[in-house]
């Protein structure tokens, strides 16, 4: 049998681009795919899955071969050319960070997550997920050639970046801060 996810879109802009996750139990989310609004489509595509646009209705559809191995949560993130902060990105890993101890709230806490890559022009990302919850932007930071470019979505939360590492400080830990933790990395010319 054939499975079709569809995700809505209101973005008119050409350069915008629909991307597909997936993520196993107890997994990172996997870049599947990424579609622009023009039609334009990432090459290749993964083995039984394509996508398609419908600009009418302003949807993008991902086709699935179904197979048991396919089973998993999809997720589905525009990547605005203006609003680069919204979007999710291809190399989202753990940071390497083991929180062994139990914090406190109101405590401050850092976490960090090496990287290597020869650009010199690269961005990197923080994004939390709760259990059961799709991933959420906390912040990002430029390194190298970017390194004046910053955002946080709360004004707790720093990140810091040096030419292999970036860490994200949270300055008064709430309970809504216990999640897991992802840092990812954007080369510019990458999707």
């Amino acid at each position: 049998d054939n499975v079709t996810l569809s995700c809505n879109y209101s973005t008119t802009n050409f350069g915008d681009a629909i991307q597909w996750y997936r993520q196993f139990p107890k997994s990172r989310p996997e870049f599947l795919l990424y579609i622009y609004i023009q039609g334009t489509k990432s090459d290749p595509l993964p083995p039984r899955m394509s996508a398609e646009m419908d600009k009418d209705n302003k949807r993008v559809d991902l086709l699935i071969s179904s197979a048991l191995t396919d089973s998993a949560l999809y997720y589905c993130a525009l990547r605005a050319v203006q609003k680069l902060i919204s979007s999710l990105h291809h190399d989202i890993s753990e940071p390497q960070t083991q929180i062994k101890t139990p914090l406190t709230p109101g405590e401050p806490v850092t976490l960090k997550c090496s990287f290597e890559t020869s650009n010199q022009h690269i961005m990197l990302y923080w994004y939390r997920q709760s259990p059961n919850r799709a991933l959420q932007y906390v912040s990002y930071k430029g390194a190298r050639q970017q390194s004046s470019y910053a955002d946080t979505s709360d004004d707790r939360f720093s990140s810091t970046a040096s030419s292999s590492s970036t860490e994200l400080r949270v300055r008064e830990l709430r309970l809504v801060d216990s999640a897991l933790h992802y840092c990812a990395l954007r080369d510019f010319g990458a999707q």
